[in-house]
């Protein structure tokens, strides 16, 4: 078989169209050719973008590296003043330490103390020269969408909030190494657990559930990496509601069972953007991403890297787009018909019989072009891949009953 692929409910990919193979020699040759052109064309498109790449990487590299030769002597000299100015209580928790069990550790403390400022500034300034300068050289790769003016200057390493910034990675760093300093001492570690207190008549947490932070009791440097609230935490958030989503598009008439059973393509985008339509509503006039399960994203908790700044990006300009567009005017019952219609894309579907002008239009578009830009960009992902078969069976399972 020769043709698309898609997901079918059984959990395998199998082709949408079924085209026989052809049975004589030339007919082959003419499907080979054909199919061998066009890889050889869309190699070559992709081609002709690695040079830009390459320079942007290359311009982004040589920024990185002026940006280090000014951060890392400063923060070097920081590190090992701040070794320098908590050596005498590090060496009176070491001396107390050696009539105790960790008496050995304590000697060996004892002994590197003098060679701990030293030692601080000569690891440090290499490491935070390299780290510099791969963070900007990959700031300018992974951002395409900056103009020429970046192009030239090799990417950035602070914008705005949508970005992350080498300068706030080096700023928890450092606040990391001055908090193990000033925390130094020899200790079992087992600090006992506070039980929590029960209050009769209280609300469970069935009633109430809500998401406590995974990375909260971790360093700076990483919760500014991983966030305050994983990945996987704001994944299981999105499934969750992708679930809820698609059994409330159901049950409005917006998809079928034959859809869902069908796995039709336009799912596969449509019912993540129209969620990230209904997430920016609940977010507009509030700080960051307010999702259904009591989480709060912000610029400050959210997890710093690559992908997850794509995903934000997206997310902050529909939010952007549609706190616009509410305040030339409020969003009718109309306007948000037309904002999951369209993000939903259903081909059975016309947005002309909506009662909404061209100019509303053009301001909504604005919302679906980044709720389905942030679609796409998570279905590259290889969670989103192998999480939607069993997001639409559980719709299914949901719907089935309510049909029968």
């Amino acid at each position: 078989m020769i043709g698309p692929m898609a997901w079918h409910s059984s959990g395998t990919f199998q082709p949408v169209m079924n085209i026989e193979a052809p049975k004589s020699s030339w007919e082959m040759a003419i499907c080979c050719c054909f199919l061998c052109c066009y890889s050889c064309v869309a190699s070559a498109s992709h081609c002709l973008l690695l040079p830009v790449f390459l320079i942007r990487g290359v311009l982004g590299a040589v920024r990185g590296v002026l940006v280090g030769i000014v951060l890392a002597p400063a923060y070097s000299v920081a590190c090992a003043v701040t070794a320098l100015v908590w050596t005498p209580r590090m060496f009176c928790r070491s001396c107390k330490a050696l009539h105790t069990k960790f008496c050995c550790a304590a000697l060996v403390s004892l002994l590197v103390l003098p060679l701990r400022a030293p030692l601080m500034l000569t690891v440090s300034l290499p490491v935070i020269l390299f780290v510099t300068t791969s963070w900007v050289a990959m700031a300018t790769a992974f951002y395409p969408e900056y103009g020429c003016r970046h192009l030239l200057v090799g990417g950035v390493c602070a914008d705005d909030e949508d970005e992350s910034g080498v300068m706030e990675l080096l700023r928890k760093a450092f606040q990391d190494i001055w908090a193990y300093h000033r925390n130094f001492d020899f200790s079992d570690g087992e600090d006992p657990v506070e039980q929590p207190v029960t209050m009769f008549g209280a609300p469970s947490e069935e009633d109430s559930p809500t998401f406590e932070p995974t990375t909260s009791q971790t360093s700076l440097t990483w919760r500014h990496l991983l966030g305050e609230f994983s990945m996987k935490d704001v994944w299981e958030a999105c499934l969750r509601r992708a679930v809820t989503l698609g059994v409330e598009l159901h049950a409005s008439g917006r998809i079928s069972t034959d859809d869902l059973d069908g796995m039709e393509p336009f799912l596969f985008l449509g019912i993540p953007a129209v969620a990230v339509v209904q997430l920016v509503r609940r977010s507009v006039g509030k700080d960051g991403l307010v999702f259904e399960d009591r989480m709060n994203v912000t610029s400050s908790n959210r997890p710093h890297n690559a992908f997850a700044d794509g995903i934000w990006h997206s997310a902050m300009r529909a939010k952007r787009a549609l706190s616009e567009a509410i305040e030339v005017s409020p969003l009718s019952d109309a306007d948000i018909e037309f904002l999951e219609l369209a993000c939903l894309n259903r081909p059975t579907v016309s947005l002309q019989q909506l009662d909404v002008d061209a100019v509303r239009r053009l301001q909504l578009n604005g919302v679906v072009t980044a709720a389905v830009e942030l679609a796409i960009f998570a279905s590259r992902s290889a969670q989103f891949k192998a999480s939607m078969g069993s997001v639409f069976q559980e719709i299914l399972a949901k719907v089935e009953p309510q049909t029968a």
